[in-house]
Parts: C-alpha cells; sequence; structure tokens
C-alpha cells in the first residue's frame, strides 16, 4: 500500500512539473532568414521569416543595424513577422535578425526601389494664384552620394530633375540623406487627358506616376445682378472643339461660338439673364463631352450656417458662395437688433475665397445666451492709419438662433448626434456639446444622461469596440467614451462582459490575446496535467483491486 502511495505522488508530482517547466532550449543549426519580396518601395510590406530559431525563443529583426520588429519562434524554431520599408536611399540594405537566447545573427539584403506619389494626382492649368494648380511631388528611394571614412561629411544630396509628359521642368530640387524629396510644380497649360510625371535623380534613379489633367473654368466676377457683364475661361479641355457655355440651362454661348485653342483654352463672356434671386451654375461641354462647372450668386454673395438653430455653445460651418477671388473676409458674431459686433470686435476666422468664389470653415461658437445673433462677412475696405484700425463693409450675413437647454428635450441618438426638441423645432447637435453620459447598460439598452435630460439607446447606437485585452480585462471604447470590464465567457467571437454600469456582449474577433482571456495556456496545461494524472491513479488502483471470490 506505501508503495502505491509513492508511485502514485511521483506521477503527480511528474505531470505538474511537466507542465509548469519551461522548454529547454536545444542547440540546433544558426538561425536562418527569408525575406519576400526580396525588393520594394519605402512603405511597402516586408516579410521575415526563417527557421533554426531557439524554441519559443525571441526573434529580433533590424534594418541596417537598428532595431524594427520583434517576433517569438513557435515550438519548431520558426518564425515569421512582417516589417514596414523604412525610409532608405536607393540601393542594397542589409535586414538582420537575432537569435536572442543564442545570440545567433543572419541578414539577407533587401533592395530599395525608387518611387514618388502626386498630390493630387489630378488638376488643371488654370487656378488661382499661380496659374495652375499646385502639385507637390514626393519622392522616396532615390539616391545620395555616399564616401568613405573618415570623410565629412559623409555624404551628399543627388539632384532630382521633374518632367511633365518628357517637359523638363526648370526648377530642380534634391535628396535629402535618406532618399527622399518633395518638390512643387503647377500644371502646365495641357489638353485633356492621362500624362506622365517622371522624376530623376543624378545616379540614375528614376520613377514616374500618372497625372490627368481635368477640364476647370472660372468666372470674373462670381456674383452680380440680372445683366452683369461675366466673364468665363477655360482649360484642361480637348484641343481645337467647340464649346457650349450655359447658365444653369440657358445658353449663353456668343454667336459666332467657341472653339478651344491647341491647349484645350477657351473664353467666353455674356450677361447675366433675367431670373430669380439664388445660387446658380456657369456649365462649359466640348463637342467631345469634357464639362467643368462654376457657382454664380444672383445677385451678391450668400453664407449659409450649419446648423442655424443650436443649444449653446457648439461647432458651426459658415459656407458661402459669390465672393470674389483672393477677398480677404473676416467673420464676426452680430447682435440682432443693433448689429453690435459681440466681444469687442473679436474675429473669429479670416478666410479668402476659392477659385470658384466660394469658402467654408467651422468655429465653436462663443455664446450660450438665448437669442437671436448674425453670423456676417464682411471686407475690409479701407486701413485707417496710423491708428491701426480698418473699415469693413458687410457683404453677407445669416441669422443663428441660440435655444435654451432648459426648454430642450433629447429625442434621439444618431451616431454621435443628439437629435433635439426645442421651442423652435428639432435640431442636431453633437454628444459632447451636451455633456452625454452613460449612466446604465441592461438587456442591450444604454440609459444615457445629458445636460437636457436621460434618453434611452440601443447599445448598437453607442458603437461598442473592443480595443484591448489583458488577461480578461477588456477596454471597451464607446462615441462617450471608454469603459472597462472583465470577460466572463466567450462564445465563438462573441465575449460577455461585466462592467460597473452593466453587462455587455462584444466582438473581440480583431483583438490579438482574445482567445486566450479566460483561461491562460498555463493554468490549462496544469489542468490537463491533473485530469491525466488523476487518471493514472484510478487505473492503478482498479488494477491493484482484487477480484471477489
Amino acid at each position: 500500500m506505501r508503495r502505491t502511495k509513492t508511485i502514485i505522488t511521483t506521477l503527480l508530482v511528474t505531470a505538474i512539473f511537466l507542465a509548469v517547466s519551461p522548454v529547454t532550449p536545444v542547440m540546433a543549426n544558426p538561425i536562418t532568414i527569408t525575406i519576400l519580396p526580396a525588393s520594394g518601395t519605402v512603405g511597402s510590406t516586408v516579410t521575415v521569416s526563417g527557421t533554426e530559431a531557439t524554441a519559443r525563443g525571441e526573434v529580433r529583426v533590424y534594418w541596417e543595424g537598428a532595431f524594427i520588429a520583434t517576433t517569438t519562434a513557435n515550438v519548431a524554431g520558426e518564425y515569421s513577422v512582417s516589417i514596414t520599408v523604412p525610409h532608405n536611399r536607393a540601393g542594397g540594405s542589409s535586414i538582420q535578425v537575432y537569435d536572442v537566447a543564442t545570440g545567433d545573427i543572419n541578414s539577407a539584403i533587401f533592395t530599395v526601389l525608387p518611387e514618388i506619389v502626386l498630390i493630387p494626382n489630378e488638376g488643371s492649368a488654370w487656378g488661382y494664384p499661380w496659374g495652375g494648380d499646385e502639385i507637390i511631388v514626393r519622392g522616396t528611394g532615390f539616391g545620395i552620394y555616399t564616401f568613405p571614412f573618415p570623410r565629412e561629411p559623409w555624404w551628399e544630396p543627388s539632384n532630382v530633375t521633374i518632367e511633365f509628359n518628357g517637359v523638363v521642368w526648370t526648377n530642380i530640387t534634391s535628396t535629402n540623406w535618406d532618399g527622399s524629396f518633395e518638390a512643387r510644380f503647377y500644371v502646365p497649360s495641357m489638353p485633356s487627358g492621362p500624362y506622365n510625371v517622371t522624376a530623376t535623380d543624378d545616379l540614375g534613379n528614376s520613377a514616374s506616376a500618372p497625372f490627368t489633367v481635368i477640364p476647370k473654368i472660372m468666372s470674373y466676377p462670381k456674383s452680380g445682378s440680372t445683366a452683369t457683364h461675366v466673364h468665363v475661361e477655360g482649360s484642361g479641355f480637348a484641343a481645337s472643339q467647340s464649346v457650349t457655355v450655359a447658365f444653369d440651362t440657358i445658353n449663353v454661348t456668343i454667336l459666332n461660338g467657341v472653339m478651344t485653342d491647341p491647349q484645350g483654352r477657351f473664353a467666353n463672356w455674356f450677361k447675366v439673364p433675367d431670373v430669380p434671386d439664388g445660387v446658380y451654375t456657369i456649365n462649359a461641354t466640348d463637342a467631345l463631352g469634357n464639362s467643368a462647372s462654376a457657382p454664380f450668386v444672383v445677385p451678391g454673395p450668400v453664407i449659409f450656417l450649419t446648423p442655424n438653430t443650436t443649444v449653446g455653445s457648439s461647432i458651426v460651418t459658415v459656407t458661402g458662395f459669390g465672393f470674389q477671388l483672393g477677398q480677404l473676409l473676416i467673420i464676426t458674431i452680430n447682435q440682432t437688433a443693433s448689429m453690435d459686433i459681440m466681444y469687442a470686435g473679436i474675429m473669429l476666422m479670416q478666410t479668402f475665397p476659392d477659385e470658384d468664389g466660394s469658402f467654408e470653415f467651422s468655429f465653436i461658437l462663443p455664446i450660450t445666451k438665448p437669442g437671436i445673433y448674425n453670423v456676417t462677412a464682411s471686407e475690409i475696405v479701407e486701413m485707417m492709419e496710423p491708428q491701426g484700425l480698418m473699415k469693413i463693409e458687410a457683404l453677407a450675413w445669416a441669422p443663428l438662433t441660440v435655444v435654451d437647454l432648459v426648454m430642450a428635450k433629447l429625442i434621439e441618438i444618431q451616431g454621435d448626434i443628439a437629435v433635439v426638441q426645442t421651442e423652435v423645432g428639432q435640431i442636431e447637435v453633437k454628444l459632447h456639446n451636451i455633456n452625454a453620459t452613460i449612466l446604465l447598460i441592461q438587456d442591450n439598452i444604454a440609459v444615457i444622461q445629458t445636460d437636457i435630460g436621460t434618453i434611452q439607446a440601443d447599445v448598437a447606437d453607442i458603437q461598442l469596440n473592443v480595443t484591448s485585452i489583458n488577461g480578461n480585462i477588456v477596454t471597451i471604447q464607446t462615441i462617450l467614451g471608454t469603459i472597462e470590464g472583465k470577460i466572463t465567457s466567450i462564445e465563438g467571437d462573441i465575449a460577455t462582459i461585466e462592467t460597473d454600469i452593466g453587462t455587455v456582449e462584444a466582438d473581440i474577433s480583431n483583438v490579438k490575446g482574445a482567445q486566450e482571456a479566460i483561461t491562460p495556456p498555463l493554468y490549462s496545461n496544469i489542468i490537463l496535467a491533473l485530469i491525466s494524472a488523476v487518471g493514472v491513479i484510478v487505473l492503478i488502483i482498479l488494477m491493484r483491486r482484487k477480484p471477489k471470490a
């Protein structure tokens, strides 16, 4: 009997020891490395993999000696990790892998290729203020001149030439120490269609990117009353083709017709038809179907507010049409009754209309007192020296209503927008503007407290998103802030999570470590080992039990 107990004790201790003991490294061949692909551009993804690493050991990846990534090998000593190609000059770069447990190092060569990106990749020849749309050319993976130690500096830049459709751009730029550069140019006068932009450095590294010339029209002025003389110019249309100009649906092409020149440009003039006040569109279309448009306002510039009714201090967006090109505008908030500028005449923002005479910007309303106010767009007409004061002239305005919170009622939530019922109708406001917070979650219903009352919403409306899992502790991001909870069960990709404000269910399929959230691997091994040990014990007892006579 004593021997049986000894055997049982030995088996139980051995099973637990095997479950919790770390894997002993086994000496093997030096770590290997494979990189796929073997060449690519800056920002592309490269897979670094290999074998013969320490089983379950750390493998670090370096780019030209600088740490870039780390991973863990599996039980067979295989590893794989994806890295992003950092900014680097053209040519071969060494990628090294380091087995932390053994100190083994191996390397492979990755070839960095040149690339250019155009921002934007389409545009027109005519634009404000330089006569053509500005194009940014960003290049990576180009060359530099390097020199052996101890020369200082150890490198010099390489000049880069930009060509548009084979024509050299006169301004030449140069590379940085990592083979990158940024250059700017303006679209030349060309007919509509695709073209190539090419960048080439002194060392022969070259890359191209497509650019599309698109039609554009510009009108002068941008607004006016009936019979106002309007001049229209177009670029980026088809070469040597007829063009039709229309004011909305009214054909206003000059009597003897309009033709584009070999560069796809044209000019036309007309008088504003007898139409009601409003925002209209000038359209130009060539015989091949290329078209462009521009807004025109009758009789003068206008602005629109979004929203035009709000609760307390919130974000207001001002959109304007019909202003003159390059006209400096000042936006102010005025008392409706007296038109006196609020807040000692402080300007909320200054802006310039674009080539269409339009602008848009947003600002935080610095008013909480209920009432009706005017948002005004004015221009500077005179600077009075030496006082440094300025005389402004109002060009357009729009009413803004601020309602009382006490008289408002929250109706529903749509994304991060609250629909609020006020004495002047329903309005929409951002949730953070009414201090919305989650009080309780029960049966997939969220109870939300705000400055203007409590509302119930589906849990889906607050957009639960599990962002991290540490053990069984979960961080959940919602449109109303972050909450934490504890995972109590997992079924498939759905976890049940207990929080301080109630129980929720959320998808955890995209969160690393989700499958280990309930039972860590070590505890799983111990449980399995104990089950095995108990099975052995039962088997021994059965074998030693004597059959009854």
